[in-house]
């Protein structure tokens, strides 16, 4: 259990495999885990041998189209008295989806509360801690930090979403040029179409991100429905 809070607390998904039933002898009886990561490593055990690693196996299988399965292995012995089964429970745990704002102002802030409702775990970042005190959102969680030593925290993983929207351009690049090279699922900046351009040319000027990874970046971010209000440039 400690494992499973670690592993989801890091972001790294993980197997789950269960031993749920078992027939003949077998080292391991129902209720025995075992966890799998992305790298093959594994915490706990279902019975060890080359059972144990074709659940491995099916586990990593897992992670590239997770579901959640049962399966049943045979243990063959010395003997078809000591033939066995065992039944697994396989269940992927993905870690929770991560949205990153980069900017408590008026947008940042309707941005937070908009997405509140949607599952994401929300960090508002920004260093204007007199921003951060009058907001008690719940569920989300205020950083009181520099904008770019909080991107270099970070660490971003495909389960982390991105927004860049602080209250300087200077500050806007030097996350992006952070977040862009990143395997983030989502990376997006606000601006105008002229703010973005020059951004971009900055970027590839000063080779701090490439054409391609600039290409996967969302700017300007949101829906254009001219907008005026910050709770309607939040969408």
């Amino acid at each position: 259990i400690t494992r499973m809070v670690q592993m989801q607390q890091e972001g790294t998904p993980f197997v789950l495999c269960l031993i749920i039933n078992t027939v003949g002898s077998v080292p391991r009886k129902p209720g025995s885990k075992m966890l799998v990561a992305p790298d093959g490593n594994t915490t706990g055990s279902v019975g060890g041998g080359a059972m144990e690693k074709q659940v491995i196996a099916d586990a990593l299988e897992l992670l590239q189209n997770p579901r959640t399965v049962v399966k049943t292995y045979h243990r063959n012995g010395h003997s078809e008295k000591e033939a066995a089964e065992v039944s697994v429970y396989m269940e992927v745990f993905a870690p929770a989806a991560q949205l990153f704002i980069f900017g408590a102002g008026h947008v940042g802030r309707a941005i937070a509360e908009k997405a509140a409702g949607l599952q994401f775990r929300i960090h508002l970042i920004d260093p204007r801690k007199e921003l951060l005190d009058n907001i008690s959102i719940p569920g989300i969680k205020c950083l009181h930090d520099d904008y770019v030593a909080a991107a270099r925290k970070i660490g971003p993983t495909a389960s982390h979403f991105v927004v860049i929207t602080t209250h300087s351009h200077d500050a806007d690049r030097e996350v992006l040029a952070l977040m862009a090279p990143s395997p983030a699922s989502y990376v997006g900046m606000i601006g105008s179409r002229k703010k973005v351009e020059q951004t971009r040319q900055y970027l590839l000027e000063n080779k701090l991100t490439t054409a391609a990874q600039l290409e996967k970046v969302d700017m300007p971010m949101g829906i254009p429905i001219a907008a005026e209000s910050p709770e309607e440039i939040a969408i």
